[in-house]
């Protein structure tokens, strides 16, 4: 995993180029030995369980941005209700409905 987080980051340029070579190698250790702990059909599932370990860590970052969002919108309506803090009745509204 943490092989496919560095090929990640070297291909949207956050990282340097030269440790491309790095994660390839760490890549291939790592399918080499997840189908090693799986037996004799491991070199036909390692790959396979990658991308099925791929596709689990995006459902949990999808899971994680909901979170983050509703946290964001939480923070929004506070800061709205403070605004408008003038007139208490339209802030609670406000607030009820940003929250809601």
């Amino acid at each position: 995993m943490m092989a496919l987080f560095l090929l990640a980051g070297i291909l949207v340029d956050f990282l340097p180029g030269e440790l491309m070579n790095l994660a390839i190698a760490l890549l291939i250790l790592g399918t080499v030995f997840l189908a090693s702990s799986l037996g004799k059909i491991g070199i036909i599932v390692a790959p396979i369980e990658m991308i099925g370990l791929v596709g689990n860590v995006l459902s949990y970052l999808r899971i994680a941005a909901i979170g983050l969002s509703s946290v964001y919108l939480a923070l929004v309506a506070n800061e709205i209700a403070a605004i408008s803090s003038a007139a208490s009745s339209w802030a609670l509204i406000i607030a009820v409905l940003f929250h809601a």
